[in-house]
């Protein structure tokens, strides 16, 4: 950055966007998608292998890393919920390491 004025106001932008994520992961409505994701690592939590047992048509990709932690949280209603802000650390990682590519 140029200057300490355009790093305080980045470091604002992202404060602001990190707290309208977890406003969002607190507050949004749930999409098909996001439970049939959760059904499959129920699925891998439970013994079931993707595409002999249970079919899904997404790269398992989060659903091969998340199954512990879904057994760490457990069943219960608000697992949805539970997981939105699990994968938060994703999300920085992911604005992480994309600011580097704006500045090429």
């Amino acid at each position: 950055m140029s200057g300490s004025a355009e790093f305080l106001a980045a470091a604002i932008l992202f404060v602001l966007l990190l707290g309208l994520k977890i406003v969002n992961a607190a507050r949004y409505e749930f999409n098909s998608d996001e439970s049939q994701h959760l059904h499959v690592i129920w699925g891998w939590a439970t013994g079931f292998v993707q595409y002999r047992d249970i079919c899904d048509n997404h790269m398992p990709l989060f659903q091969l890393v998340l199954p512990p932690v879904y057994q760490l949280i457990g069943a219960r209603a608000t697992i949805l919920t539970w997981m939105r802000f699990v994968l938060l650390p994703v999300y920085l990682v992911v604005v992480g390491c994309t600011y580097p590519q704006g500045a090429l």
